[in-house]
């Protein structure tokens, strides 16, 4: 199957045509399976920010020796993972919305 740059260009505007979190809808795909890659990103993100808090978990809910090291540093990643995932998901795909705007905009007038 060959990925068009439409298909790319969609994903990387995900969130911006995103109508619930589940539901993506992509204007520009061509077929069922470029719409489908709406998904992955969302997925692998999700997948791996999720899996390293949960491994982060028994370290800042200790109250064993050495916890008041693990406990703060653990709490922090775990803030940093959580900022991180919402900026990838929500406030990059936005930038790069407001971006091809721009450009599209610029492109129309000349």
């Amino acid at each position: 199957m060959a990925i068009s740059f439409q298909a790319i260009r969609a994903s990387l505007l995900a969130s911006a045509t995103a109508t619930s979190l589940g539901g993506l809808r992509c204007r520009s795909c061509s077929s069922q399976g470029d719409s489908a890659l709406l998904l992955l990103p969302l997925r692998t993100v999700l997948m791996t920010a999720l899996l390293a808090m949960l491994g982060l978990l028994p370290m800042a809910m200790s109250h064993s020796i050495g916890s008041e090291v693990q406990k703060p540093l653990a709490v922090v990643v775990i803030g940093g993972l959580v900022s991180a995932t919402l900026l990838t998901l929500l406030v990059l795909p936005t930038l790069y919305y407001l971006v091809e705007r721009r450009a599209s905009a610029e492109a129309r007038l000349v």
